[in-house]
């Protein structure tokens, strides 16, 4: 607040120096932390199934989407198909170790381009071996530094007037994340040409089936556009395992003479790819000029880009373009992009991992009598439809208060507990709760958008049996559900009447709400287009006013009130995949959490964010073809 416009320059200048030192500091801190916890051996890893291309996008590309934009780096995603299946191990070190390896390479690189790269080298009984690499084309190191730079405390740039910043602990880290899976660390680099930083783990096949992809493209022709040989080559690939002819052009210009000889050549494209900004010609440019063309077959075109400009979406549609896709694209938003535009039925990856707990829970625990304790509209709607399909006995209350009075007259199979709530939060409701003779054994599921191990381990203490961080994922909710009321000592009979909710009685909801992603809010949302107007109606009604709220606690220096409001909108965002609006609030949270203040960059970044939320936008699904339309149209591009 100290940071305000109204403060001189010098101030401002004195002010950004002290919490840039802060900053800094703070990440020293957190990253010793660590350490300690792996060399005290508190460093545990979790068994989980996860599918590599989601947790790479949730918690590595959209969190460095931003800092690689603002410095006009491009970010390439390079998995190998060998890859899409279910992957068993510790998904939070994994994405921590590829993190770090990636925040370096931003770091540490002024132009260019950075390349995740993902691919197994061995498989054997105990699972596979898999090595992930960081090639960036930044400063490089010469071979001393490559000695040492995994050591605590070392940096690329050791010299006292280094402009770079860090701890130098992060690639110590994840010398320990490998040894603790099995694997190695390593960096190949080249002074003054870039760094390729690897990490091998060891990882298990998960047991769950995924459904085939039902993109029918085989034999279609495609064209790939991109001025960069790595991102036409990535995509490519990705076209060629879905069974498509791939072209590539480097330019604008080049692409609309491939066009116009492949109609001559009566072996029209069907799709093309299209590089937003390039030399010459812009994506936007080309599929203007495209437009002009007489053409017998006209590709359908998707632009992708790895920069974020706020009307280019608007720009693509004047020109015909059916998609913006964000770099780097992976091959599920690529596939599940084709599919919906060819009116396939796209066969998310993640459907899989919960169908056979999602079955098994259908079978097993009809009637299980659940209370679900949050007091955020928005996440009791989501979690609600989530868990609509199983027969439980839901009842909701808003705080842990009335949890605690509740559970004073009757006790459930299992309770899910929000932790920030007004009145009594989830620890304090948990040990209350757990003082009652009845309630030793019922098992207690966190639910917390503070994913930190110290988080856990104060749900732990308070007498929670398990912690799902929040947005909550369908494929862990379920298999933490199934694998709680397996141990709960509860009875459990047929639901009693009147037990299942009804819908709320909301109206049709007029408009939607900019910067989510309706591909998240769908998966939240059981793809059931009335609960996802549902949800989005509950943030207009809850959450509209909260950048008011914000404006009047800063004002008041209320931190508590301001982390309070933070920390809804983090969880709310985080559910209907608002990347922009969760990031904003989470940065703001850390500040306030210790009642400190945030900077004004902070500040100002979360009240853009949460302004963004107080007017609807048109709504409008997309029409439903019938089969025949679809096939014809599937035909066409082939």
């Amino acid at each position: 607040m100290s940071q305000r416009p109204e403060q001189d320059a010098w101030n401002r200048g004195k002010l950004t120096q002290i919490t840039d030192a802060s900053r800094h500091l703070l990440s020293i801190i957190n990253n010793i932390l660590d350490i300690a916890r792996i060399e005290s051996g508190k460093f545990q890893l979790e068994e989980v199934d996860f599918l590599l291309e989601e947790v790479l996008t949730r918690s590595v590309f959209n969190l460095i989407a931003g800092q690689a934009t603002n410095k006009g780096l491009e970010i390439i995603s390079d998995i190998d198909p060998a890859l899409t299946s279910a992957l068993r191990g510790d998904p939070v070190r994994l994405a921590q170790a590829i993190l770090n390896y990636v925040g370096n390479a931003i770091k540490f690189t002024e132009h260019g381009r950075i390349m995740v790269r993902a691919y197994p080298v061995e498989e054997g009984p105990s699972g596979l071996l898999i090595r992930f690499e960081v090639n960036d084309t930044g400063i490089g190191l010469n071979r001393e530094q490559q000695q040492r730079v995994f050591d605590p405390f070392e940096q690329a740039d050791g010299s006292t007037t280094r402009k770079h910043g860090g701890s130098g602990l992060g690639l110590a880290i994840n010398r320990h994340i490998a040894e603790l899976m099995h694997g190695e660390v390593g960096v190949d680099s080249v002074p003054g040409v870039g760094s390729s930083f690897w990490i091998t783990l060891r990882l298990r096949k998960g047991d769950a089936c995924l459904p085939p992809r039902t993109a029918n493209l085989r034999g279609c022709h495609a064209l790939v556009v991109d001025d960069l040989p790595e991102a036409r080559m990535v995509l490519a690939r990705m076209l060629e395992v879905m069974g498509l002819r791939i072209d590539e052009a480097d330019s604008g210009e080049a692409a609309l003479e491939m066009i116009e000889k492949a109609n001559r050549d009566n072996d029209p494209f069907g799709i093309m790819l299209l590089d937003w900004r390039m030399p010459g010609l812009d994506g936007i440019q080309t599929a203007h000029r495209l437009n002009a063309m007489a053409l017998s077959r006209r590709p359908m075109t998707l632009i992708v880009t790895a920069y974020d400009e706020p009307d280019l979406k608007q720009k693509a549609k004047l020109e015909g373009v059916l998609a913006v896709l964000s770099k780097p694209v992976t091959s599920s938003t690529l596939h599940d992009t084709l599919a919906r535009l060819t009116d396939a039925e796209p066969a998310s990856l993640s459907t899989g991992l919960v169908s056979l707990a999602k079955q098994s829970l259908q079978l097993s625990y009809p009637g299980a009598r659940l209370l679900l304790v949050e007091d955020n509209p928005v996440n009791r709607e989501i979690l609600l439809e989530l868990l609509s399909d199983f027969g439980f006995d839901i009842e909701t209350v808003e705080n842990g208060r009335l949890a605690l009075e509740l559970a004073t007259r009757r006790t459930f199979d299992l309770v899910m507990m929000d932790m920030q709530m007004p009145e009594m939060d989830g620890l304090e409701a948990t040990r209350r709760i757990r003082q009652l003779p009845e309630w030793k054994s019922i098992p207690i599921l966190a639910m917390t958008a503070n994913a930190f191990a110290e988080d856990r381990e104060a749900c732990l203490e308070a007498g929670m049996n398990d912690h799902l961080a929040k947005p909550v994922e369908p494929e862990v909710l379920y298999g933490a559900l199934l694998k709680w009321l397996a141990a709960s000592e509860g009875r459990r009979g047929p639901p009693a009447a009147g037990a299942r909710r009804a819908a709320p009685p909301f109206p049709p909801v007029p408009g939607a709400l900019e910067h989510f992603d309706p591909e998240t809010l769908a998966l939240m949302a059981n793809r059931k287009p009335e609960v996802m107007q549902r949800v989005l109606q509950q943030v207009v009604l809850h959450h509209a006013a909260d950048a008011e709220r914000l404006d009047a606690l800063i004002a008041k220096h209320d931190c508590a009130g301001a982390f309070r409001i933070a920390h809804a909108l983090k969880g709310m965002a985080g559910q209907i995949g608002a990347a922009g609006l969760q990031q904003a609030a989470h940065e703001a949270e850390q500040s306030w959490r210790q009642d400190k203040v945030a900077t004004q960059e902070v500040t100002d970044r979360l009240m853009r964010c949460a302004r963004s939320w107080k007017t609807p936008t048109a709504l409008r699904s997309r029409p439903q073809r019938n089969s025949e339309q679809a096939c014809a149209k599937r035909r066409a591009l082939t």
